[in-house]
């Protein structure tokens, strides 16, 4: 039987390794042309194979390698397995698989916040050691996904943190979507002397092959609020003229804003209130925001003197 006194030197081991390890993060390496331009900081750390050899220097491994150890953990991980592969699991992936798909050099890297008020960004930036394996492992995660497997096993694990981490993603999808429609929007203008489109629809399927992706990533929000009939050669201030918003009530604490410049910003709804009490055409912009209400409010009124987003 292992002692408790084993047990805590297994903690003591992994502290160890933590503290072994960080020693191999690096400011800068192989990735540092990889992450996004705006990267203001990131750590870099290498994958398993390059951590192996290490790890095998470790109190923790040589307590993992003892029999003792091997034959307590070897019914649990053994019907674990069974699991996954017969598909009962919440988790999709072998260890054998998820070892793979970490295998290769990879960063975290610190973004500034796009959204007013927010903490900074973080996002992985990672070269597979073997794209095929990463690519098959990403295939089965993307699927357990889909099924929702993947996304009960960490709710169950941390439901609150989930929930606002998958909100937090749906929102800056979100906001790519508006980003995406704002250079559609430039490059329409080009060809049309300056004059932007009656609706965003207007730019599919010449300047926007998808449609779908001109709304808001959450599943129950409406589409985005347009504001017609602007041309880019007479604005005179582009990064302060509003284009697109979010109808109120997509998104918690705010909406997504797109200005004339193509850059995104989320904005509380106050802040918001007051943007458009700021421009030229104010209220022409409160009468289309009151247009459109949150879907949860029913069928909109009549449409004011403007043409609408439809």
């Amino acid at each position: 039987m292992v002692r408790r006194r084993r047990w805590t030197s297994v903690l003591a081991a992994t502290l160890f390794l933590v503290l072994a390890l960080s020693n191999g993060v690096r400011a800068a390496g192989d990735l540092s042309s990889e992450v996004p331009a705006d990267t203001f900081f990131y750590l870099e750390f290498g994958g398993f194979t390059a951590l192996e050899e290490p790890f095998k220097q470790t109190a923790m491994y040589a307590i993992w390698q003892e029999p003792e150890v091997q034959a307590l953990l070897q019914e649990p991980l053994g019907s674990f397995k069974a699991r996954i592969e017969s598909g009962e699991s919440n988790w999709p992936l072998l260890w054998a698989e998820v070892r793979d798909f970490l295998d290769g050099p990879m960063a975290l890297a610190v973004l500034p916040s796009a959204e007013e008020g927010a903490e900074p960004g973080l996002i992985v930036v990672a070269r597979p050691a073997d794209g095929e394996k990463f690519r098959s492992a990403l295939a089965k995660l993307i699927e357990s996904g889909k099924e929702g497997r993947l996304e009960r096993a960490f709710e169950s694990l941390a439901p609150g943190p989930i929930r606002r981490a998958r909100a937090e993603a749906r929102k800056a999808v979100c906001r790519t979507n508006l980003k995406n429609a704002g250079s559609a929007l430039i490059a329409y203008s080009e060809a049309e002397q300056g004059q932007l489109p009656t609706s965003l629809e207007a730019l599919y399927p010449d300047y926007f092959p998808d449609k779908e992706v001109l709304r808001c990533a959450e599943p129950d929000a409406a589409g985005y609020v347009y504001v017609p009939g602007l041309n880019i050669k007479t604005v005179e201030e582009p990064e302060r003229t509003i284009v697109a918003f979010d109808r109120e009530l997509n998104h918690e604490n705010g909406r997504n804003v797109l200005f004339l410049d193509t850059h995104v910003q989320f904005m509380s709804e106050a802040r918001f209130q007051q943007a458009l009490a700021g421009q030229p055409n104010a209220e022409a912009l409160l009468k289309l925001d009151e247009a459109h209400p949150p879907v949860e409010a029913g069928p909109p009124p009549s449409p004011p003197e403007i043409v609408p987003y439809t």
